[in-house]
This record gives C-alpha cells, structure tokens and sequence, in this order.
C-alpha cells in the first residue's frame, strides 16, 4: 500500500475517533481574526473552567470557517447532541457555556447561533436551534476553498 493510502487511513481514522468522541470536544476559532477577537483569553477561561470544576474535554484550537465577525466561535461537540456553536465568546461566557453543558447538562441554547448535526442525536434540538450554515449570511454561500476549514 502507497504511503499516501496509509496515511490516509490513519486520518480517517482519527477524524473518526474525534466524532464519535465519548470525551466532549471544545473547538475554539484561533485563526488570526480568532485571535484578534480575543480567543487567547478566551482559551485561557476554557482551561481554567475544566480545571477549577474537574470536567474533562478536549481543546482543539482550529482555523477559520469564514464568518470573522462571529469570532471568537467556540464549539462543544458533547455526546447525544450535535456540535453546536456560540459567537463572540469571551472569557467570562465561555467559563458560563463550559460549566453549564458539561457540568449541569444544559447547553445554553439562547445562547448559540447554530448547530453542525447531521441527522443523529438530538438534531435540530426539538426546533430549538438552526443549523449553522442555514444563518440568514452563510445560507446562499457555496463553499468550495473554506468547507473544510475549522472542522479538519
């Protein structure tokens, strides 16, 4: 087999293993409009939050997905719910969001501007929240260059 093939497989693999993830997964926008929004002390909050309440989660900073005004974009990706996203997050919001899903089980709907489910789990929410990429601005968008970015 091609190193190519092998390699391949193995990011399948892991992509895999990070969406079906039994571990909740934050994913936090620090692309450079991220960062100069504020999401350094916006992953500090997160850190200091998981700490200080004992909760686990996975961290992954990931790049931008296109609506800069929205940064920084802070997702949790929690099992029996679709990965969901809240704007303009910042330290103190992020500490809120972090320590209510994870801790109490409740994801902060009002909160999120919208969901990345596929069909499984609690999609759509029971009405409650919209897909991400349905937003009045990204709804007519096709992505071709950036639909992967912020998600690989």
């Amino acid at each position: 087999m091609l190193s190519l093939e092998k390699a391949a497989q193995s990011a399948r693999r892991r992509w895999d293993r990070l969406q079906n993830s039994k571990t909740p997964v934050i994913f936090l926008g620090a692309a450079s409009c991220g960062l100069a929004a504020g999401a350094g002390d916006t992953l500090k909050a997160i850190q200091r939050t998981l700490k200080r309440y004992r909760l686990k989660a996975r961290i992954i900073q990931t790049g931008c997905i296109g609506p800069c005004y929205l940064e920084p974009l802070m997702d949790l990706a929690v099992p029996g719910y679709p990965r969901i996203s809240y704007s303009n997050v910042t330290p103190e919001k992020a500490e809120q969001i972090v320590k209510t899903f994870l801790k109490k089980g409740d994801p902060q709907l009002q909160r999120a501007v919208g969901h990345f489910g596929n069909g499984d789990g609690k999609e759509g929410l029971d009405g409650e929240l919209g897909r991400f990429f349905d937003m009045p601005m990204l709804a007519p968008q096709q992505r071709v260059v950036l639909r992967n970015c912020g998600f690989i």
